[in-house]
């Protein structure tokens, strides 16, 4: 069984809540080799609460155990600290007739069993419309926070040692359709360009299992084919079934993932397993680049274009406020 068997087969059970199945002992070295390879794809929190109920015969080293149990109270930390904060800013929001709704970090983590394992990032708010972006800026730069904006037109700062970001788009839709619409874009958002992690997976098929008996599949089809992404959410939806378990009738165009290449689904699990969260355990900047452009041209080659024209575009923006 290699690291990477062995790591799916513990974020699996870790996941759904089942028993893991090891035919063999890992020796010491792997169970280290796998930890490292949670962290890297921060899942850490999720998956140590299979470790702590694995008997003494699995063999995970007493002294990694223990580390392991630290991690996990660290990661609780910040998500009990990261809840409050967005409280708090909800409530500052609201009392100044702001409309700010929080995306993705806190609001996925309630799909989990464990909300408190789930490692926390930014803290995301969507600013609907000219009128409420620009009071919320007016706001925060009167808070005295160092606001930076990003190649997209975004803004991040940080606030009691998080980084806060206020995106100009957001949900596209109410109700469930829009919130895996939003989770799915995400995920495709970063793998284009600078990679992503398996948590941001993870949260996907948690979202499907939240949602489930709760959303339209038809509605969400027609979302996919609006923004064109029905080809690439075949491709994510059969990784998700086929990696992390994910039960096929939760997914909408179920019928259609056996009719992917098994390569594809391998060389987008290895694409997000070596970008690790973000992209930031690439062994270099472009590592994978024309694995990761031609897989993504032929699952969602209009999207990719769109995302790096926009790249271009902000860069451009951003050197002419620099210079201006």
């Amino acid at each position: 069984m290699t690291d990477r068997e062995l790591f799916f087969r513990l974020l699996v059970p870790a996941l759904w809540k089942t028993v893991p199945e090891l035919d063999c002992t890992p020796a010491p070295e792997q169970w280290q080799a796998v930890y490292g390879m949670a962290c890297r794809q921060t899942v850490q929190g999720i998956m140590y609460d299979v470790i702590r109920d694995l008997p003494s015969e699995a063999g995970v080293p007493p002294r990694l155990a223990a580390s392991w149990m630290v991690e996990s109270n660290r990661i609780e930390e910040i998500y009990n600290r990261n809840v409050a904060l967005a409280a708090a800013m909800q409530s500052f929001f609201d009392r100044n007739d702001v409309r700010a709704v929080q995306l993705k970090g806190s609001v996925v983590a309630q799909m989990y069993d464990t909300p408190s394992h789930r490692v926390m990032g930014d803290i995301d708010w969507w600013l609907p419309g000219t009128e409420n972006w620009d009071r919320a800026l007016e706001l925060i730069r009167g808070k005295g926070y160092t606001v930076e904006t990003d190649s997209d037109g975004d803004i991040h700062y940080q606030a009691y040692g998080v980084i806060v970001e206020h995106h100009r788009k957001g949900l596209k839709a109410e109700g469930p359709e829009g919130m895996l619409l939003l989770l799915n874009e995400h995920i495709l958002h970063h793998v284009s360009v600078s990679g992503i992690g398996m948590r941001q997976l993870c949260d996907m098929a948690m979202a499907y299992r939240f949602f489930y008996g709760k959303y339209n599949a038809d509605t969400y089809m027609r979302l996919l084919k609006e923004n064109g992404l029905v080809r690439w959410t075949r491709l994510l939806d059969a990784v998700l079934v086929h990696y992390l378990a994910t039960p096929r009738e939760m997914v909408p165009d179920r019928d259609r993932i056996a009719t992917l290449p098994d390569a594809d689904e391998k060389r987008l699990v290895r694409l997000v397993m070596d970008d690790g969260n973000f992209g930031l355990h690439k062994a270099r900047r472009y590592s994978g680049f024309l694995r990761r452009t031609s897989l993504l041209m032929k699952y969602s080659g209009g999207f990719l274009i769109r995302r790096w024209l926009g790249l271009a575009a902000g860069r451009s923006r951003r050197r002419g406020t620099v210079q201006g």
